[in-house]
């Protein structure tokens, strides 16, 4: 993870490029730091701002991923982890990009954490 989060700027200038606003977990996850990076996988778990725009946009556009959702990082095989942008729950969710639909969730920021961001996994 880079040691420095993104600042609320650069989170503002991101959700205006893709028109949204990120949910509030995500917010405060980047604001902790900007990505985190599995060494021994060497994939990002959690993407970089920049790369979180990129490929939210690719994603929409091409309708790898439901528009209901944010992408934000992914599984090293290339299944998004995702967030709704509706606000009504703080659920994670692992997104098929082959079946175009969720096949695992996380109730909460912390319950992902556990499982994908554990010291040792990371």
């Amino acid at each position: 993870m880079d040691a420095t989060g993104c600042e609320p700027s650069e989170l503002d200038a991101a959700e205006q490029r893709l028109g949204l606003r990120l949910p509030n977990p995500l917010r405060t996850l980047l604001g902790i730091g900007d990505g985190r990076y599995d060494t021994a996988g060497q994939w990002w778990i959690v993407w970089p701002l920049e790369q979180l725009v990129e490929d939210n946009e690719k994603n929409w556009r091409e309708g790898w991923v439901d528009r209901s959702l944010v992408a934000f990082g992914d599984d090293g095989a290339g299944d998004p982890f995702c967030m709704y942008l509706d606000g009504s729950s703080d659920t994670i969710v692992r997104w098929s990009m082959t079946e175009r639909e969720v096949f695992e969730e996380y109730p909460t920021l912390s319950d992902f954490a556990v499982t994908w961001l554990a010291p040792e996994g990371a």
